[in-house]
């Protein structure tokens, strides 16, 4: 499933996050989001099997 427009998650519940999910809808499909310290810290060790698309930024 893809998007063409995310809304704009509400800063206060999601800024103390570094991972989180939403469900789409009542199939149980659901989508990951990480902070951007999350990624900071796969990328410092390398880890492999990531893909980091950027649907939001917090400074706009």
């Amino acid at each position: 499933m893809e998007f063409e427009k995310y809304e704009t998650f509400v800063k206060e519940k999601v800024e103390r996050e570094n991972i989180f999910r939403v469900y789409l809808d009542e199939s149980l499909m659901w989508m990951v989001f990480v902070s951007d310290a999350f990624k900071k810290v796969v990328e410092s060790h390398n880890l492999s099997g990531f893909k980091f698309i950027e649907v939001w930024d917090s400074e706009i």
